[in-house]
């Protein structure tokens, strides 16, 4: 497991005294918990909330993200986890009209990471439709009135004939 990054240099020095030349190596160790990610809401509804972020510098490979969920008191009601690349979550089984705060926390094997600032949302006071599933209902009208026409239309014309 790695616990560190390593970045190592290469020096040439030379000798004015001596006229030699001698070549070194050097390393610098780079290691720390992970800094804080930013954290956004980019969905919101009646019983969920959908989080986004931005991964943060870390010395070594985030694991996961420790998400907390906390409610308008600043009281955290519990926290969930997430594995690594993922970079957003639904928070789900949320109350109605409620408000909500969440803060982030990226984790490795140097540490855990410092917290997000808090972002705060309040869900929404009833279910909404996304348009994606209002489009599905009225086009599924359109083509069972259109279907019907058809129909309609048919026998009409095999009576006619």
């Amino acid at each position: 497991n790695q616990v560190a990054n390593e970045t190592c240099f290469h020096c040439r020095f030379t000798s004015f005294q001596f006229g030699n030349t001698e070549s070194r190596k050097g390393c610098l160790i780079i290691a720390g918990a992970p800094l804080k990610p930013f954290v956004e809401v980019t969905l919101v509804d009646y019983d969920f909330i959908d989080l986004l972020w931005t991964e943060p510098w870390s010395a070594v490979t985030i694991k996961n993200y420790t998400i907390e969920i906390l409610n308008s008191e600043g009281v955290a009601l519990r926290t969930e986890h997430v594995k690594a690349p993922a970079d957003s979550y639904r928070v789900l089984n949320l109350l109605g009209n409620t408000q909500y705060s969440f803060r982030i926390r990226a984790n490795s094997d140097a540490g855990q990471g410092t917290w997000s600032d808090l972002v705060n949302e309040q869900t929404a006071e009833t279910r909404t439709l996304a348009p994606g599933i209002i489009a599905g209902i009225v086009g599924g009208s359109l083509a069972l009135v259109f279907i019907l026409v058809c129909v309609v239309v048919g026998i009409c014309c095999i009576i006619y004939w």
